[in-house]
């Protein structure tokens, strides 16, 4: 937030000092630069990465290629060429961020520096998680913890351990292995633990990622109370310093808590969240957790406080249109003036390319955040839109809270007792079943897992056979009619369609792609 409101401190500098050419323009430039940089060096280097490939990508693909071209330091190429990957992949273009990552990891050859040759090596694993990639982020993985195996420093040892299990935690938690993650949790803590006090101390970063991916993990296995202990001692080690984290930890408690129907305690976990982020900034957090307090009260029938997030919420998603337009307004008279300039008077050179600098990325970070807004706002109506029509066509089908956690922890059991495999099971069976009426069920699985019945079963079929695929080399072999009715799917048909529509390509190219892998 530091880095945006200081663009508009230096569009509106620039403004007033562009047209004004006189023998000061040199130190125009140099205070120009320095405002724009400041908040830049205040940042450490993952933040600098993660700022100018979130909001810049396509120049952070020059900037790397040039500093790439122009360097002989293996490692510094090797970043580069990672920092493009990031770039490929914030432009959701997954082709080229592979093969630049394919390329950063083909320069650690060149590399000696084994602490940072596991770090970069965690790293790309993770970018390259996914369920097509599992095997390959696997391979990474154990390739960092070699490099960490060379280290002889302990505490450097002891914190890519750490880093690299945090990391393949996190692999496992992208592929739903949820309970392999949590399997990890002793070792990562085992590894942190074994570092100097001081080294602990200057790695609290790790740990807190540790805390919440690891919760996470727990959250989404089911078990709330080892969730709620890893987020809760997250929160005993908050120091202000990292206030996206902290608004991390505040948020899974928020999520938790709901997930349990807990909503008095959610609302207390997001007052704390409210008062604990900055006055500035976080825009994207205080707008969630607006609405998350709209739905609780919401659901504790109190309208008037209801009402007011509501609107707490709408003056969020105005202030950032009106701070969009705002930018917008002035990019255009910046352009304005380089025009008119343009005709009878000449710039100062650097001054001019500093301008047309902060232009562009002015441009692409107004599109970016144009897209946000467009996103928050359909979103709020399409909530708006579904709670009207829950409120106009489910009046009698309203679940009792004692009911609504009685059903979860069924289907939370059902998920793991695989009777979705049964091709003939069906919202009618499975709602005899659990002892209650077909509309209970539909609208806790409406509610809870935002897909109806059929997409449910569908997507618990598609995960268990491509974690059997996984695992047993031989069921590769098999034809796809035999896999369909393996996973409880009536036709071969069905089955392809479903699982294209889940993983974006068909079962044979799937098995294609995990014989490739191997």
């Amino acid at each position: 937030m530091k880095l945006k409101h200081n663009t508009v401190l230096i569009i509106k500098f620039l403004k007033k000092n562009c047209s004004n050419h006189n023998i000061r323009a040199k130190q125009n430039f140099i205070l120009v630069l320095i405002l724009w940089l400041y908040p830049i060096v205040s940042f450490g280097q993952s933040d600098i990465d993660y700022i100018i490939i979130e909001y810049n990508p396509t120049q952070t693909i020059k900037n790397s290629t040039r500093i790439y071209q122009t360097t002989k330091n293996p490692k510094e190429k090797s970043l580069e060429l990672y920092k493009i990957a990031c770039a490929y992949e914030a432009m959701n273009d997954k082709l080229n961020m592979r093969l630049f990552l394919e390329k950063a990891e083909k320069q650690l050859s060149a590399v000696t520096d084994h602490e940072f040759k596991s770090v970069m090596l965690s790293r790309i694993a993770s970018n390259v998680s996914g369920e097509l990639y599992y095997f390959k982020a696997i391979s990474l993985i154990n390739k960092a913890l070699k490099e960490s195996d060379a280290i002889k420093n302990n505490d450097s040892h002891n914190y890519t351990k750490a880093f690299a299990y945090n990391y393949l935690g996190l692999i496992e938690h992208n592929s739903k292995n949820y309970y392999k993650t949590i399997q990890l949790l002793p070792i990562f803590l085992k590894h942190f633990n074994k570092q100097s006090e001081q080294a602990k101390k200057k790695n609290k970063k790790l740990l807190l990622l540790g805390y919440i991916n690891f919760g996470d993990a727990y959250m989404q296995n089911g078990d709330f109370v080892q969730a709620e202990k890893m987020f809760l001692n997250g929160k005993s080690i908050l120091d202000g310093r990292y206030k996206d984290l902290e608004a991390c930890i505040y948020t899974n408690l928020i999520d938790l808590n709901l997930k349990k129907g807990l909503y008095d305690k959610s609302i207390y976990y997001s007052d704390i969240l409210l008062r604990k982020l900055p006055k500035e900034g976080f825009l994207d957090k205080k707008e969630y957790t607006y609405r998350i307090l709209a739905e609780c009260y919401k659901h504790n029938q109190n309208v008037k406080k209801n009402q007011f997030f509501l609107a707490k919420q709408d003056s969020i998603i105005n202030i950032l249109a009106k701070r969009e337009n705002e930018i917008i307004k002035a990019n255009n008279d910046i352009e304005k003036k380089i025009e008119e300039n343009a005709k009878g008077q000449t710039w100062d050179y650097k001054l001019v390319v500093f301008t047309i600098i902060i232009s562009g990325i002015t441009y692409f970070y107004i599109r970016k955040r144009q897209t946000k807004i467009k996103q928050r706002l359909l979103r709020s109506k399409k909530i708006l839109e579904k709670d009207k029509i829950k409120d106009q066509e489910n009046k009698n089908v309203k679940v009792p809270l004692n009911i609504e956690l009685d059903l979860l922890k069924k289907l939370e059991r059902f998920e793991k007792s695989n009777k979705y495999t049964n091709s003939k099971m069906s919202v009618a069976i499975l709602a005899g079943q659990f002892e209650t009426n077909v509309q209970y069920l539909s609208e806790i699985i409406n509610k809870n897992k935002g897909k109806n019945f059929n997409s449910y079963i569908n997507e618990l079929r598609i995960n268990y056979i491509i974690d059997h695929l996984r695992n047993d080399k031989k069921l590769r072999t098999y034809k796809i009619s035999y896999l369909a009715s393996y996973a409880g799917f009536i036709s071969h048909s069905t089955f392809s369609k479903a699982f294209k529509l889940q993983i974006g390509i068909l079962p044979s190219e799937y098995i294609k792609q995990l014989q490739e892998e191997l």
